[in-house]
């Protein structure tokens, strides 16, 4: 009984242990964020990186599933509306279906915010991101300042502040 409950134990280790490196993210404060090689939720044109350049940027992963994304979105909206021009916020959709996203936007409008859709997960492995949502927030370099999983509604003012620093230049 001993070695199996000794068996068990080392088994639940090693499992533990490999989820907690895969849930790690791979991109890191400190970073350059790498080319977003998707298409806008329209399916109309490839997202360019450029429109990124000189400015602050928030990369924020989310899907029409997340409460969170809930709140997160709409302060999302706030954030792009108020520094337009100098904050560019992207949100990358990770919905299989992209009626979904469509559906999401109905219920929690957010015009301001540049819709990416990768439906088939291969950014969203590639960045190692596993909880929606999640945001990185660029400096004007493309450097992650921040690298943010989940959002609750006191994440609102730590965001901001972050933001309002990067946008001063510091």
């Amino acid at each position: 009984m001993k070695l199996l409950a000794r068996t068990f134990l080392i088994a639940a280790s090693a499992i533990a242990v490999s989820t907690a490196v895969t849930a790690e993210a791979k991109i890191k404060k400190g970073d350059k964020f790498p080319a977003i090689p998707l298409m806008t939720l329209d399916g109309k044109k490839k997202f360019d990186m450029k429109e990124l350049k000189g400015k602050v940027a928030i990369v924020d992963f989310w899907a029409q599933w997340c409460e969170p994304c809930k709140i997160s979105m709409p302060f999302l909206n706030e954030m792009a509306k108020k520094y337009k021009g100098k904050l560019v916020v992207v949100g990358i959709n990770v919905d299989e279906d992209v009626n979904l996203a469509h559906s999401f936007l109905k219920d929690h409008p957010a015009s301001s915010v540049k819709f990416l859709t990768d439906a088939k997960n291969e950014f969203v492995k590639q960045a190692g991101v596993n909880t929606m949502p999640s945001s990185f927030i660029l400096d004007k370099k493309g450097v992650v300042r921040v690298a943010h999983e989940g959002f609750r509604e006191d994440d609102k003012a730590l965001m901001k502040k972050e933001i309002e620093k990067l946008l001063k230049g510091k």
